[in-house]
């Protein structure tokens, strides 16, 4: 998976790797990085992040983000996502 956040005169992609893991989604910068792209030029940045994704109940999730500099751990976000039983419908 690929993400690309918009910066002032660059932009910052981070390729992200999926897989599976004991019922859970994981997403991660790891093995692949996350770049800053500049006109031509690319640069890897000294960056790593991982999501885990997973179902705590019917319609809500739970996710963990965290994020490393240089190896060194420095974010972690615990994250309740509840879905909407809604469901908008135009009808003609």
């Amino acid at each position: 998976m690929n993400i690309a956040l918009p910066l002032p005169w660059s932009t910052m992609i981070g390729i992200l790797n999926l897989h599976q893991h004991e019922g859970r989604l994981i997403l991660s910068s790891e093995e692949v990085g996350i770049y800053l792209a500049f006109r031509e030029y690319v640069m890897k940045l000294p960056i790593n992040e991982r999501f885990e994704v997973w179902e705590i109940k019917r319609g809500k999730l739970k996710a963990v983000h965290r994020m490393w500099l240089f190896g060194l751990p420095f974010l972690k976000s615990i994250m309740t996502l509840k879905g909407s039983n809604t469901c908008a419908t135009k009808q003609k």
